[in-house]
């Protein structure tokens, strides 16, 4: 399966509903579309979208299908994304997924850290996500733990200004 571990888009600073209800900020909102647009210039017919139950989250998810025209899929919330996610629970999401599936999971740093290190068999302080950061891994389901494959990875940051 190809599997895109993705942080959520750049989020507001907690407020007055705390953490679990940060909205994406403006910025936010167009990185989640850029990365889309970078998404469906693979060509991979994505396949499936979990977030996790955060609004942040839920928003990202939700403006990557909108920005993906040639994908029928929707966001679902997966409680096994939540930040500080058991480790062996998110690996127990890869008996559920087909091999040939594409899909796309959003959720939080430092989790999206954990679960890229124990795909590729990596410290985890071998790789840092910005808000809205992509990493694409080919994985043999449903063992893929330290036997992925990195494929690209992709910032939002770096992205602006040359796709819109």
């Amino acid at each position: 399966m190809k599997l895109i571990i993705m942080r959520h888009a750049e989020a507001e600073s907690p407020g007055l509903g705390g953490d679990f209800e940060r909205r994406l900020t403006a910025t936010g909102r167009a990185d989640a579309a850029r990365m889309a647009r970078l998404l469906q210039s693979t060509g991979w017919s994505i396949s499936e979208i979990r977030t996790s139950p955060l609004v942040r989250t839920r928003e990202t998810g939700a403006l990557l299908a909108e920005n993906l025209p040639d994908s029928s899929a929707q966001p679902v919330v997966e409680s096994r994304l939540e930040p500080g996610f058991d480790l062996d629970g998110a690996l127990d999401l890869f008996t559920e997924v087909d091999a040939n599936a594409v899909a796309v999971w959003v959720f939080h740093a430092p989790d999206v850290q954990r679960l890229s290190a124990a795909l590729l068999g990596l410290r985890e302080s071998a790789f840092y996500f910005s808000p809205g950061t992509m990493l694409a891994l080919n994985l043999p389901v449903p063992s893929a733990a330290g036997r992925g494959m990195l494929v690209w990875k992709a910032q939002p940051e770096y992205l602006r200004g040359v796709i819109s």
